[in-house]
């Protein structure tokens, strides 16, 4: 019950933390969204198509300035939340190692985010965006501007998420959950865990999905067999 209540309340503290990146978000939603449209601005020029972003509903662009903000507001939260977790994570191990290894977590949590949506941002976005203006005119793809922003948001927050697997598979062998060893093993089961996510979140051209696929394959068995050395001191086997 204890447990439960220390969930709940650091759950309560994750969602307060929303509240200032989305704040920001709002704020600077103008220049976040400039930044925003650029890949699909550069994916319609090479094809001579018109590097327009068109609104359906007069509040669109609100709507749009919405979905910045919140979308902002879980990106800038990362840090926050990967402390919260990480102080119930590790709830009896003694103060001097649990606050030594907190900050190691969150900024690791944070760079391999921030790491995701550059990934997406710089390769994944701008190939699918490609992929539709080379196939013509782009009434199936992402042209009104809230769609465009599901997509991309969808995309950045999906990629940074994955790349937070080798986190996440540390963080497992650390804690004795598993050994390396287990690890790869069940690398069987998360190949086709993998596959679905990735025509789950992706378009559906397979292209898209393997940017997806192989990074989720190779940071999982790339993790697993890294975490021995990366926590030699809390290895099990």
């Amino acid at each position: 019950m204890k447990r439960l209540r220390d969930f709940g309340k650091r759950l309560a503290l994750c969602l307060l933390g929303l509240v200032p990146g989305m704040w920001l978000g709002w704020v600077y939603a103008p220049e976040l969204l400039e930044v925003l449209v650029q890949p699909l601005l550069e994916s319609l020029k090479p094809v001579g198509l018109d590097p327009k972003i068109h609104l359906s509903l007069p509040l669109e662009q609100t709507i749009a300035h919405m979905k910045i903000a919140i979308f902002t507001g879980v990106v800038a939260n990362v840090p926050w939340t990967a402390w919260q977790m990480w102080g119930f994570l590790s709830t009896g191990m003694d103060a001097r190692r649990r606050w030594r290894y907190a900050i190691g977590f969150s900024a690791s949590s944070t760079l391999f985010f921030g790491g995701g949506v550059m990934f997406a941002f710089t390769i994944v976005i701008p190939f699918v965006l490609g992929s539709f203006a080379m196939s013509g005119p782009m009434h199936g793809g992402p042209s009104m501007l809230s769609e465009y922003l599901t997509f991309v948001t969808r995309t950045l927050l999906a990629f940074g998420g994955l790349f937070e697997i080798p986190v996440v598979v540390t963080t497992v062998y650390a804690a004795g959950i598993a050994t390396w060893k287990r690890l790869l093993a069940l690398g069987s089961w998360w190949v086709p865990v993998a596959a679905f996510l990735s025509a789950l979140v992706t378009p559906p051209d397979v292209g898209s999905q393997l940017l997806f696929l192989v990074p989720a394959v190779l940071l999982y068995f790339g993790s697993a067999v890294l975490a021995r050395f990366v926590v030699p001191s809390l290895a099990v086997e």
